[in-house]
Parts: C-alpha cells; structure tokens; sequence
C-alpha cells in the first residue's frame, strides 16, 4: 500500500519525509519524524498470505520479497511455486 502523492519505493518515502529536517542546523530540527507502520508498504505473502511488512533490512530488494519466512520459501520451492 502506497500513499498517492509519496515516492513509490519505502525508501524515497523515507527520504522524503526526513529532507526538511536534514536543511537545518538546529539539533531538535534534525531528529526524524517516527514513520508509523500502518504508513509502511506490504504485500502478502505467496506461499501462505499472511502481510509482509516493509523492513529498513529489504530497502535495496524489497521488489524481489516474496515471501515472510524460510519455511515459506522451501515449502514453495517443494511445490514448485519459487
């Protein structure tokens, strides 16, 4: 989920909403406002469709997120699914 209007990857949303406060020179300017997780993208998982929430860790590769778990991963890999 992606809010209209916001960069479409999480961390051009991320660089968006810390830009004004890099500008500035004064320590209580600079501290980031808290991203909160509803406001995060997801995608359901495809082996078991439970939500994938987005991660800081999956920034470089979130399009190549496929599913939530190893277990996930190797139970598609055995049906075939990967």
């Amino acid at each position: 989920m992606i809010i209209s209007g916001l960069a479409k990857s999480p961390s051009g949303l991320i660089r968006q909403v810390l830009a004004p406060y890099s500008q500035t020179r004064e320590p209580e300017a600079r501290m980031a406002k808290m991203i909160k997780k509803a406001e995060l993208p997801r995608k359901s998982c495809a082996q078991c469709g439970l939500p994938i929430v987005w991660r800081k860790k999956w920034a470089r590769d979130w399009e190549a997120v496929r599913f939530c778990s190893d277990r996930c991963r190797s139970d598609a890999k055995r049906a075939g699914r990967a």
